[in-house]
């Protein structure tokens, strides 16, 4: 089927293979087949960043960027590549504003 999700209620989009899970601030989750390179085109104007190769957060939820890796709202804790360290400290302080 298909739902609706405000992006504000969305933490982050985790990728495994062609499964891309979508993980809400309700603790809900819902799954669906697609790459995380297209869901990140579609949400390109939204405060997402990539902040791993599995990983598209909302910057908005982001609490904390740390060598190695950031806090989202809620505790998750979720890994950053050096590659996408810059872009993702970037990200944090914009959504900070």
């Amino acid at each position: 089927g298909t739902i609706s999700l405000p992006v504000k209620d969305i933490l982050y989009f985790e990728s495994d293979r062609r499964k891309v899970t979508v993980r809400c601030v309700s603790g809900r989750e819902y799954s669906f087949y697609a790459k995380l390179d297209a869901v990140q085109e579609e949400l390109k104007n939204r405060d997402f960043v990539r902040c791993h190769q599995s990983y598209l957060v909302n910057a908005k939820k982001i609490l904390s960027v740390r060598p190695g890796e950031l806090e989202l709202d809620g505790g998750a804790v979720l890994p950053v590549s050096k590659h996408r360290t810059k872009e993702t400290n970037e990200a944090f302080l914009w959504a900070l504003r």
